[in-house]
């Protein structure tokens, strides 16, 4: 079981904040707040490390989806 964890987890890549995140998350909360739309800081953080880094999020938070330029596939 602990092999299978192993294995699962160094498949991953993650992924850091950055300068182009961070850029990036600055423009999700001025696009939001222009929209009357708001979601949480940390998933504005979420959101544009994903899109700085061009991947898809994959999560069942549906706030995720006000973000327009995020790759996202939300499930139940």
């Amino acid at each position: 079981e602990e092999k299978t964890e192993n294995d699962f987890f160094s498949a991953m890549r993650i992924l850091d904040l950055d300068v182009k995140s961070a850029k990036e998350a600055s423009k999700i909360y001025k696009e939001l707040s222009q929209k009357g739309s708001k979601i949480g800081d940390i998933d504005i953080l979420i959101g544009a490390i994903c899109i700085a880094n061009d991947a898809t999020l994959i999560t069942c938070d549906k706030d995720f989806a006000k973000i327009e330029s995020l790759k996202c596939e939300i499930i139940d």
